[in-house]
């Protein structure tokens, strides 16, 4: 709740079906999707980007979480921002680089 009460205000230009495009400078998602879930993949649909959040979810609540979950809980923050701009934004996709400025 209160991720969602700092964004929406933020939100409020963003238009339905647009495709959110995030810049990964710290390297922090890309390090948590490879080492937590195992995947490099890059780009989501909506719809993808809520089960990957739920998996992590389900890692986290499980009887026996990872320990490379515990390592990366910045990872966690960041990806609960990212499904909090998608679902909220209602995006049509999701994006992640690692752009350096």
């Amino acid at each position: 709740e209160t991720a969602e009460e700092w964004l929406m205000p933020h939100l409020a230009g963003q238009r339905k079906g647009q495709a959110l495009h995030v810049t990964d400078l710290t390297g922090r998602l890309a390090s948590g999707l490879l080492n937590v879930l195992g995947t490099s993949e890059r780009v989501w649909s909506l719809t993808d980007i809520e089960q990957v959040f739920e998996k992590v979810v389900d890692l986290a609540t499980g009887r026996n979480p990872p320990v490379a979950l515990s390592q990366h809980p910045l990872f966690v923050a960041d990806l609960l921002l990212m499904r909090e701009i998608a679902h909220h934004g209602q995006v049509a996709s999701v994006s992640l680089s690692s752009d350096q400025p």
